[in-house]
């Protein structure tokens, strides 16, 4: 969909004002922006605590070069035709106001590049987001905005903001809001810097939980478990303190920034639900839920765009949902599957003993222990690369075009140290394979520099092999895109490592691997790679 001006009935019925009011307000725009583009890949940039410059780098579609003279006009937006539109959005941002309010309080210059131009352009915008110049940059696909000299034109606003404690409270807010939006996509990659020093990174991940972790750190996300609950437009994950816990108030703190929830991916604040969550851990953990203490936990909820109202507040942080999707019976319903829990050790064995329901029985810790491994390294290991001796040149016509295209989908980054773009999606690089695309003068190749040290006979073929796997299942799931020959690779090292593990399991240790299965692999067959079970019930307590 293109550009083009909304019509004045929209702009009055969308009547919320979008102004860059703080640092913290251009960096969230800017970073909505980014994921709004496909971006997977996001590096934000400050100096002097943002009001010299904020810079939002991304790898996303970048903007179409008939869109770019618009791209910063007022109420210019390809995200709705009119306010009827809303009902179906899919995207954070929807009013065209941010970059034209960012443009007349800072200097912002934006470098963009699609997939179809041959070279990257930088567009000078003034303060009214019209185009002054515009110069060619060797910038990958991707869009880079600057914003440099923030709050130029309101003195007292700059003074307000760059005293000391305000300065550092203002990075801080940035920060975390970073953070909020990053947690919610697992395959994201973000960098967050200020004057050239790394203050937090994300690295792509498969899970909700890996992507939690990161944020708060393994101390916290390894005591909280996840919950699940879909039907035809409702998805729920819920990440709440496990029911073992001996301590709740380890997990608490005085304020609910902890307490993260989003809907439809964009995060919100909702007493509703919070007050829900607090009264569904309360019940879990009777007498330890102090006044005034929140617990951390995060709840996601995608439903129908339909069903909610974004549209309350500038910046958009406040939902209403059209229908109660949420309640408190779905949320007490969302554990209705039991995991079995560990009673006792046998000695001198160091076998144990659980129960489940009305079941009694041994746990085959090492069989567990096997097939936990091994999805674990099917969702996320990388492949050890080799560089090789004479690397190998292909094209369209190595992979045929339909390959070729998948190819060219992934995403890539600019190496800086060897100016060179690879190719960086996981189901590329992570499967035995570093490849460089190769474009100028009306033709495009790819060099495969390096290649899987530890799968013999590894070559052009397993990369064909690995892109039909992308074309059937898409290049998100990493497991589903596994070679065959890569899937042997992978048996054949858990069960290595898994032997060299201690025969005796600690309780802690089993208890994390059981709940590591009944979340992600409870619903298959609770067998090992031998085909060993996992489980083996002794004893039905009906039968007592």
């Amino acid at each position: 969909m293109s550009l083009k001006q909304l019509p004045v009935s929209t702009v009055k019925l969308i009547t919320s004002s979008q102004i860059i009011t703080s640092v913290t307000s251009a960096v969230k725009e800017l970073v909505e922006n980014a994921l709004d583009a496909g971006a997977s890949n996001i590096d934000v940039k400050l100096e002097h605590n943002g009001l010299d410059l904020i810079e939002v780098k991304d790898d996303g579609c970048g903007i179409n070069r008939a869109d770019t003279s618009n791209m910063c006009l007022s109420h210019y937006t390809s995200k709705i035709n009119d306010f009827a539109d809303l009902d179906k959005l899919q995207s954070y941002g929807f009013r065209g106001e941010a970059l034209n309010a960012l443009c007349s309080v800072a200097d912002v210059t934006i470098t963009t590049r699609t997939s179809e131009d041959e070279v990257a352009m930088t567009y000078t915008l003034n303060m009214n987001g019209n185009v002054v110049k515009t110069k060619p940059s060797h910038f990958g696909k991707g869009t880079l905005v600057s914003a440099k000299h923030l709050f130029r034109n309101l003195p007292v606003r700059k003074q307000y903001l760059s005293s000391g404690r305000r300065a550092a409270e203002e990075l801080k807010r940035a920060e975390n809001v970073v953070k909020s939006l990053a947690v919610i996509h697992p395959d994201l990659r973000l960098t967050f810097c200020h004057n050239k020093n790394l203050l937090w990174q994300k690295s792509s991940c498969t899970t909700l939980q890996q992507s939690l972790m990161q944020v708060v750190g393994h101390s916290v996300s390894s005591k909280l478990e996840v919950l699940g609950h879909q039907e035809m437009e409702l998805t729920l994950d819920i990440m709440v303190p496990k029911k073992e816990l001996e301590n709740l108030t380890s997990l608490c703190i005085s304020y609910t920034d902890c307490m993260m929830m989003y809907i439809n991916h964009r995060p919100v604040r909702y007493k509703k639900l919070e007050k829900l969550l607090l009264k569904y851990i309360g019940k879990c953990f009777p007498g330890q839920l102090r006044a005034h203490k929140y617990p951390y936990c995060l709840v996601s909820i995608v439903t129908s765009p339909g069903e909610t109202d974004v549209n309350l507040e500038p910046n958009k942080t406040k939902v209403l949902l059209k229908e109660e999707v949420c309640n408190i019976q779905m949320i007490f319903s969302l554990d209705k599957n039991p995991r079995p829990v560990l009673i006792g050790q046998l000695k001198p064995s160091g076998t144990w003993l659980y129960h489940k329901d009305k079941e009694l029985g041994i746990v085959r810790h090492w069989a567990l222990q096997e097939v936990v491994h091994y999805h674990r390294l099917m969702m996320d290991h990388s492949i050890p690369l080799k560089k090789l001796e004479s690397s190998i040149q292909f094209d369209e016509s190595t992979l045929g075009a339909e390959l070729w295209k998948v190819l060219l989908s992934q995403s890539k980054t600019y190496d800086v140290i060897t100016s060179a773009v690879i190719i960086t999606s996981d189901a590329i690089s992570k499967n035995g394979f570093r490849i460089e695309l190769v474009e100028g003068l009306g033709k495009t190749f790819c060099v495969l520099t390096d290649i899987a040290s530890t799968i013999n006979f590894y070559g052009i073929n397993d990369l064909k092999n690995t892109l039909e796997l992308i074309k059937t299942h898409g290049s998100s799931s990493l497991m589903k895109c596994r070679s065959l020959s890569v899937v042997n690779y992978i048996k054949g090292e858990t069960v290595r490592i898994v032997r060299q593990c201690p025969s005796k399991m600690e309780k802690e240790t089993l208890q994390d691997l059981i709940h590591y299965w009944h979340l992600n692999l409870s619903h298959l067959e609770a067998s090992c790679l031998h085909g060993k079970p996992i489980f083996h019930a002794i004893k039905y307590l009906s039968e007592l």
